[in-house]
């Protein structure tokens, strides 16, 4: 079988960790094991696809601290939080911060599989959102301001000589610094410029 992208799992017991890295092996998983989360975030590259599986309830480093720590990162990596002392609260607050999901132990094996799988969807799209943003960035930091200016007008419908007007200015100074826009933005059109434009200001679009 085919090893699949890695599952990085965190206890402090040493039996759990056994007994999870012998499933997910078991299942064509690659994984690594941690006795604690700052191990874990020592060694561990954050800015990769994959799931990390914490207890909750750790002497060093709550499974709400190594959340915290992997948000504070921007990272990809999903997390699924295994616990045998779940509370309302807790669980609440870790699934508003992101978390696939929260399994009180004893769990059966589907339900831990069925959520890495979950786990991997979510970090592979979370990390292509991350490089279309940063490819909107690198391309559309080459515009300056006044570009930008019309730029702004042009994906708004306007024509040459409203965006003239409003901004005023000439046509021709319009033309030149659409199409020079276009150019360092390497956009074939004003909708494709849009699209970045998007992607650079998610909660303006």
């Amino acid at each position: 079988m085919a090893q699949k992208e890695s599952v990085f799992v965190v206890d402090d017991d040493a039996h759990v960790l056994m007994s999870v890295e012998a499933l997910l092996v078991g299942n064509g998983y690659k994984t690594e094991c941690f006795s604690n989360g700052a191990d874990f975030l020592e060694k561990t590259d954050l800015d990769q696809v994959g799931c990390v599986v914490s207890d909750l309830q750790m002497p060093e480093m709550h499974g709400t601290e190594l959340q915290k720590h992997l948000l504070s990162r921007n990272s990809p990596l999903a997390l699924i939080v295994v616990t045998g002392f779940a509370d309302v609260p807790s669980t609440v607050k870790i699934m508003e911060k992101g978390a696939i999901t929260l399994l009180e132990k004893p769990y059966d094996a589907q339900s831990l599989i069925a959520a890495v799988e979950r786990a991997f969807t979510q970090s592979r799209e979370t990390r292509q959102q991350q490089l279309l943003y940063t490819d909107a960035v690198e391309r559309l930091s080459q515009v300056d301001e006044e570009e930008m200016q019309v730029m702004e007008c042009a994906i708004k419908g306007m024509p040459v000589k409203a965006i003239s007007d409003f901004l005023t200015m000439s046509n021709r100074t319009v033309d030149r610094r659409r199409q020079t826009a276009l150019a360092k933005a390497r956009a074939s059109s004003i909708s494709e410029f849009a699209m970045l434009l998007a992607r650079y200001r998610p909660n303006n679009s």
